[in-house]
């Protein structure tokens, strides 16, 4: 199997709401939004608390997807109540797109002469913290103990045997746009061309027991829910570490150019 990566996406890490100051917040207090689940627990156990000390400040970490988050923005743009905001590169283009954002400044962030070009986001927006893969994730066990050979491909998960056990993730947020896109490719379709993708999608929403909105299905693999889903590698590695039998899986197709 040639390893590419369906979707590559670089989670991106913003001033909000145009540098204004955040009324709600103690001056002394940073408001961030941020991806919650998996990411809400690393960043809240390994990534806050050192933070804290070192900066001596107050951390409110507010859970959400991308989509979520842009929403708050825009919905408080009048009165900025979010500092820093962490989503993902493609969402972040509408929130400049709306002024949501203000520039980073390299007198005050001295280390941004420091990052690759590929993470300093045009305008210097933003700086992206994180490169990620989208592909398949599927319960091992689940795939063993039925004799289902591991999926290879976007359309595996429409075969009938995950009937009921697919959790699809919504085209509002990142994971579920890269699933759209590759389905048009395949479909022989493009992004400018994108209506195959929706015909290749709904086959696969067949076996769809919902279509999720917040990034982390994690709760849908424990609780038996899902055996598979479209999901991003780093996700799945935090689940895997956990012991849970969990693997993630490059897709055959090429992602659309």
């Amino acid at each position: 199997m040639n390893p590419r990566p369906l979707w590559l996406a670089i989670a991106a890490l913003a001033l909000a709401s145009c540098g204004a100051p955040t009324p709600s917040a103690a001056p002394d207090t940073l408001v961030i939004a941020g991806y919650g689940g998996s990411y809400e627990e690393a960043f809240k156990q390994s990534v806050i608390p050192d933070f804290e000390r070192t900066c001596s400040c107050k951390v409110t970490y507010i859970a959400g997807s991308s989509t979520d988050t842009v929403a708050k923005l825009k919905a408080q743009q009048a009165a900025p109540q979010i500092d820093v905001a962490l989503i993902d590169d493609g969402v972040q283009n509408q929130a400049v797109e709306a002024g949501l954002l203000a520039p980073l400044d390299p007198k005050i962030v001295t280390n941004l002469g420091d990052v690759i070009d590929l993470a300093r986001l045009p305008g210097d927006v933003g700086v992206g913290f994180s490169l990620n893969a989208t592909g398949i994730a599927y319960n091992t066990d689940y795939y063993a103990k039925n004799g289902l050979p591991a999926p290879t491909k976007l359309a595996d998960l429409a075969k009938a045997e995950l009937k009921g056990k697919l959790v699809m993730p919504s085209i509002t947020q990142t994971y579920g746009l890269g699933a759209l896109l590759i389905a048009a490719k395949v479909g022989g379709g493009s992004e400018q061309h994108i209506d195959p993708g929706f015909a290749g999608v709904k086959q696969i929403a067949a076996n769809a027991v919902t279509f999720d909105t917040t990034a982390d299905v994690s709760n849908y693999f424990l609780q038996g829910q899902a055996v598979a889903s479209v999901w991003g590698n780093s996700r799945v590695q935090m689940l895997a570490k956990k012991g849970f039998p969990i693997e993630f899986v490059y897709p055959e197709e090429e992602p659309c150019r």
